[in-house]
């Protein structure tokens, strides 16, 4: 890998938030060990990124909008 890739990578991280910033890391190591190339791998190490009160309103969202009919929406 080229130094300028590394610095440039370096310098996009330097800017993230901290919890950001151990995402990223997750997700490099995640391609170290060759999981990238296994579906639903990468998903899984960031299952506890949501925090669960996030993943009740997004679950709660759905519900709500995604439920419902609109009998009256096509002419």
């Amino acid at each position: 890998m080229s130094t300028d890739f590394n610095s440039e990578i370096q310098a996009e991280i330097k800017n993230l938030e901290p919890d950001a910033q151990r995402r990223v890391l997750q997700y490099v190591r995640s391609l170290k060990r060759g999981d990238a190339d296994t579906r639903g791998t990468v998903v899984a190490d960031f299952a506890s990124a949501i925090p669960a009160d996030e993943l009740e309103r997004i679950s709660a969202a759905i519900t709500e909008g995604c439920e419902q009919v609109d009998l009256n929406e096509w002419p």
